[in-house]
Parts: C-alpha cells; structure tokens; sequence
C-alpha cells in the first residue's frame, strides 16, 4: 500500500534496504524501527537518544536498553536535562500500516509535569521513512487549490454570458431548447422583444413592430448592425414622445419633471373646463356630441348668434305648430354666446 499517489520531495523522504542486513531480523520491526532511523539524514545525533546508546554501550547494566524498545524510549524520556528527542507513538496494527514517530522537544519544569513540544511526524513504513506534512502545509496547499478552481471557474463562466436584445442575459447558447414549456433563455421585461416562437408573457414578436427589420437569424448571439441602426432611426424619430403626462428631461443619472406637480393639475383642469365647454355649447346648438370633433376650440364649437323672430315679439317666446293645430312655446335664445 503506497502511502502518497505521487512521489514526495527528495528531502521530505529517505530509504536505503541495505541497512537491514545488520540489524536484529533484517527487517522492520520493534527492535530495529530506531537503529534504521538513525541511519537517515532526519535524526540528529545531538538528542537524547545518543546519549542513552553511549551510556548503553559504556555501562553493561545498561546494554539491554539496545535490544528493547520500550526500556530505551523509556530512559531517553527520563534523563533530568530535558531537550530533544526521537520516540515512537504510533505502532503498525497490520502488516502494511506504518511506525509514527515524532521528533520531540522537552522541557523539564521542577514542581510540574514536563512540556513537550512536537517539531516533526515521521512515518516508518516498510524501507521507506517519510516526513509528515503539517496540518499549515495542508490547509495552504488546499486553499491554493480552491483557489485556483475558483479564478478558473469565474474566467470559464465569464466566457459563457451571452447577451442579445432578444433573450437577454443568459448563460445558455441562443439554439437551447428548455424542456420545461414556457421557459427559454432568460426571462424579459414586459414589451421586450422576443425569438420567434416564444410564449412568454408580456414579449413582442420582432415582426409585430412597425418599421423594425426582422432579423434573418434568430439564433445569431452577434448583435445585427442593421438591426442597431433601425432601433437608432426609431429612437430619433419618437424619441421625443412620452406616454407619462409629466415627461422627464436632462441626462441619464440627471433626470428631472419637466413640469412641477401644481402646473400638471392645472393643465389637467384648463383641458377639462374647455372639453367641458364644448359640451356646453353643442348642447346650445342641438349638434350631437358623438359630431364634435375632441381638438375643436370651444369658440370655433359655440352657436352662432339667432336671427331675430318674424313676428317682432322681440326676445318672447316662438310658438310652434303642434299636430293637433295648438301652438307648442320653445324656449328663448339668448342672442349672446353662452359663457359654457
């Protein structure tokens, strides 16, 4: 079992099989694991450790510290001075798991139990000892790759926005089809043009408008030159026609009424007294109202003034013969032109 999908940095690792030939088994195992550590470039020769194999082999009460692990792990963690040292925490539960060991640094405090400060995590395993990465070499190397795959992401998908007057802005390819009905491209505003075929609500097939040039290919995503120049002659020729009753005026971002709210009314109410007048007088001169035209003036609309009566009764009532010979009275004209 490999421990890493590719191989490390030459420094970060270390092997040599030909050590084996003088150690206990000729293999890895709890009696050889610290002798075939110490033979790579990751041990230092100034720990603890080196003092206890030169006591060992100094002192024959001592030299059964070379031949038991636990027994020579044991004195390296309890000389009175302290400082670095190599001991193993972790053991292979099966054949293929590796020895953990750790570089280690103690310091002695009197009255309190002594600190100990990891430096360095080895993995011994099989003829192969490789240095652990730390979990702020982890955590760097992960965020450079999010990273990474974020800046490609956001440069792929800024290559993907399409934008064209009758779709919109969208990420999908004109020549999409959703298979939900009802449902293609982006969603558009109410009145904003839209492919033909379409059923969104509010959209505007591009035929349907008055002096605008079809566009030959709806699923063209370049923006027709031809199509961008009619859409300017439109807005030169209408651009000066408002639907709103106080229009806006000056620049985008400047936008001002071009009249004010009191002013609006009373150009609402001067409108509503003069059709108001006009109603006045066609009611004066019997013409029907459905005949007025809505722009005549009200003094072009008023009656003209009545002929005096025949009968020199003055300004009295003219009688009418009814069917049953009786005269019938009307009403008396004013000779002046009604005020509405």
């Amino acid at each position: 079992m490999a421990l890493y999908a590719k191989e490390p940095p030459k420094e970060d690792w270390w092997r040599n099989p030909n050590a084996f030939i003088d150690l206990p088994g000729r293999n890895l195992n709890t009696q050889s694991v610290h002798w075939y550590f110490y033979n790579s470039h990751f041990f230092d020769h100034a720990a603890n450790n080196s003092v206890v194999v030169q006591e060992a082999k100094t002192i024959p009460s001592r030299q059964h510290l070379l031949w038991d692990r636990k027994a020579f792990e044991q004195a390296v963690q309890t000389l009175p001075s302290g400082g670095l040292q190599f001991i193993t925490v972790g053991e292979p539960q099966t054949d293929d798991a590796p020895w953990i060991m750790q570089k280690q640094q103690r310091t002695v405090q009197r009255g309190s139990q002594d600190s100990i400060e990891v430096l360095e995590t080895y993995w011994i395993w099989r003829d192969l000892v490789m240095k652990a990465p730390n979990l702020a070499d982890i955590l760097n190397s992960r965020f450079l790759s999010i990273s990474t795959s974020l800046t490609n992401f956001f440069g792929m998908a800024s290559g993907l926005a399409i934008y064209t007057p009758a779709t919109g802005h969208t990420y999908l390819p004109p020549s999409y089809k959703s298979s939900k009905p009802g449902r293609q491209g982006s969603v558009s505003r109410a009145g904003s043009l839209a492919p033909e075929g379409s059923d969104r609500a509010g959209s505007v097939a591009p035929e349907s408008q008055p002096g605008l040039t079809s566009i030959s290919d709806p699923t063209d995503s370049v923006f027709p030159d031809r199509f961008f120049m009619d859409t300017l002659g439109l807005m030169d020729k209408f651009g000066n026609q408002y639907m709103d009753e106080n229009p806006l005026r000056g620049e985008p971002g400047s936008f001002v009424f071009s009249s004010t709210s009191e002013r609006v009314a009373a150009r609402n109410a001067a409108q509503a007294a003069a059709q108001q007048k006009v109603v006045d007088s066609t009611t004066v001169t019997g013409v029907p109202v459905s005949q007025v035209k809505p722009t005549d003036s009200a003094i072009n609309s008023a009656a003209p003034t009545p002929k005096p009566p025949a009968d020199g009764v003055g300004s009295g009532a003219k009688k009418s013969k009814t069917k049953d010979g009786r005269r019938k009275s009307k009403p008396a004209l004013s000779p002046t032109t009604p005020a509405g």
